[in-house]
């Protein structure tokens, strides 16, 4: 004789399903988790190619600190950002190059890593990206814009508020410099 009556064996169908929703909830949290990783894993690359890019051209700014130069990267902050646009002129430089050119190949340079040109094709770029480069006095600030994912502006400026319609982004960086 048995010591359980033959309808207490095994599991019954309501268990099985009340596991298989607390399971499915548990992998659907996890699901969310991981795509939630993922943007913001993107809002940290993107940040950071555009700290990488003003950062540069901090280092641009300060190491051809002539007055002339400073003349050339003073290109304002404007609500449709002057660089990004792919349509800054080449200038081709080489050593013999006097500051007012290298300035001008710097915002060329800057204009096309906006766009990540490589051989003629963008790859992983920052979506709508542009920049602003403001001098005042010895006082540099290079803005980086682009379109973030999300709603809601996370700028301080109005650089690119004209070319980016929500989700505007803003790295900016200020810094100081000696003229030359």
């Amino acid at each position: 004789m048995s010591l359980f009556p033959a309808a207490q064996r095994g599991f019954s169908l309501l268990e099985v399903l009340v596991t298989l929703v607390v399971v499915s909830i548990g992998l659907m949290g996890a699901v969310a988790l991981q795509v939630s990783s993922l943007r913001a894993s993107d809002a940290a690359l993107q940040r950071t190619r555009a700290t990488l890019l003003a950062e540069g051209m901090i280092e641009r700014i300060q190491a051809n600190a002539t007055s002339q130069a400073l003349a050339l990267y003073n290109v304002g902050e404007n609500e449709t950002p002057p660089l990004g646009t792919g349509r800054w002129p080449h200038i081709a430089c080489s050593a013999a190059c006097d500051s007012s050119a290298w300035a001008g190949r710097d915002l060329w340079d800057l204009d096309q890593q906006l766009q990540r040109r490589i051989d003629g094709s963008v790859a992983d770029a920052l979506p709508l990206a542009g920049s602003c480069i403001a001098i005042d006095g010895s006082q540099v600030s290079v803005s980086v814009v682009w379109q973030g994912s999300g709603g809601g502006d996370l700028a301080v400026t109005s650089c690119g508020s004209a070319t980016i319609p929500s989700g505007r982004r803003e790295v900016r960086l200020m810094s100081s410099v000696l003229p030359q």
